[in-house]
């Protein structure tokens, strides 16, 4: 994990797209350190939100999938406030971590 934060921003992006969507790893960890070292709180809102939200679509995937998304998919959820949803969900998540970190 120490090279997706020597990346920064793009490092946050990606790793909370994997971090939603194949690899088991939590994102919060990332996102913590990242703010905290950068001090860019929309910057890494902003990256984190996206990252993890675009990777959610990606939960299809076999056996390590979001089960959450799969069963959206399965009984066939409404697609737009599927993603509005997940969205709003993936941004208080981060928004939480931007308070408890005090830089927001």
């Amino acid at each position: 994990m120490e090279w997706l934060e020597s990346l920064g921003l793009l490092g946050l992006f990606l790793g909370s797209a994997l971090a939603a969507s194949i690899v088991p790893f939590s994102s919060d960890v990332l996102y913590v350190a990242i703010l905290a070292t950068t001090g860019q709180d929309l910057g890494c809102f902003l990256a984190a939100t996206s990252g993890s939200w675009l990777g959610s679509l990606f939960s299809w995937f076999p056996i390590v999938g979001d089960l959450t998304v799969l069963a959206l998919g399965f009984y066939k959820a409404p697609r737009g406030w599927t993603f509005l949803l997940l969205f709003i969900g993936k941004a208080i998540r981060y928004l939480f971590w931007n308070v408890v970190v005090g830089l927001f």
